[in-house]
């Protein structure tokens, strides 16, 4: 795909943040307008382990056909690359959804129940989400999600196309090139890494958070724990996806640089 090196990179470090010890999964929703590629993207990463996709699901599709997965960490990420599918249901089935994911992308589900669904569970689930969404259907739904934390848990992943890259994607559209779009292949590892953060550059991160929360719209009203976290964890992934098991400045620059991306502006690309 023309324009979206960037990304990929992105989606590919958010994958490998599951693989962390002792952290949490990142979750991403990617946000543009209608034609900017966001489910094309998405969906090249099918098949790799980890990733469970879904076109449609409910809060009771996911814990009763996939609870065994999520709790021995077959899935590590649950994929959705058109989110307006789910939220296209009845308010209080998109409501259950949305207060599920709340939980489980974050502390974890533990218990869930409502009139079709009754699940107890000794320990708590967690895994993360990647998702995207079309800018009009977020602007509908993220003054609610704001409210509840949901926004807050994920990295908003905004862009729009330069009108460089627009005439581009058109010469590869009349080219026929995307037929040469093949599926991502990434070698995940097989079982969780520790990796080193080392002092200095959590340091760092901790003072380019405020500027990324002051960017990041949904985070204007909070403190910004949570954000620098999420970088930080940014950072780790990055290095495990490059196969190393501490941070280094390299790693730094690139989670640095992503921030540019990390709000709801809808930077050209």
């Amino acid at each position: 795909m023309v324009g979206i090196e960037g990304l990929d990179e992105v989606i590919q470090t958010v994958i490998f943040s599951a693989y962390l010890e002792d952290e949490r999964p990142l979750s991403a929703l990617l946000a543009a307008k209608v034609e900017s590629g966001k489910s094309t993207l998405l969906s090249r990463y099918h098949g790799i382990p980890g990733l469970q996709f879904f076109s449609d699901v409910t809060a009771w599709g996911i814990t009763h056909r996939f609870l065994r997965q999520l709790i021995n960490g077959e899935i590590r990420h649950l994929v959705i690359p058109d989110l307006v599918v789910p939220l296209a249901r009845n308010r209080d089935t998109v409501g259950v959804l949305v207060a599920f994911l709340n939980a489980l992308i974050e502390e974890g589900a533990i218990s869930l129940h409502t009139y079709a669904t009754k699940v107890d569970l000794k320990d708590p689930i967690r895994c993360g989400l990647i998702a995207a969404l079309a800018k009009e259907e977020l602007d509908s739904s993220r003054r609610t999600w704001m409210r509840i934390g949901f926004m807050s848990r994920l990295l908003p992943v905004s862009y729009s196309y330069t009108p460089k890259t627009v005439t581009a994607i058109r010469q590869s559209i009349a080219s026929q090139s995307y037929q040469n779009d093949n599926p991502i292949e990434l070698v995940v590892p097989k079982e969780r890494v520790r990796v080193k953060l080392p002092k200095p550059i959590a340091d760092r991160i901790m003072v380019l958070t405020p500027s990324v929360a002051v960017a990041a719209i949904r985070a204007e009203r909070i403190y910004g724990f949570r954000l620098q976290r999420q970088l930080q964890t940014f950072c780790m992934a990055h290095a495990l996806r490059r196969g190393a098991d501490i941070a280094t400045d390299e790693d730094y620059e690139a989670t640095a640089e992503f921030t540019s991306l990390l709000n709801l502006q809808y930077v050209p690309i």
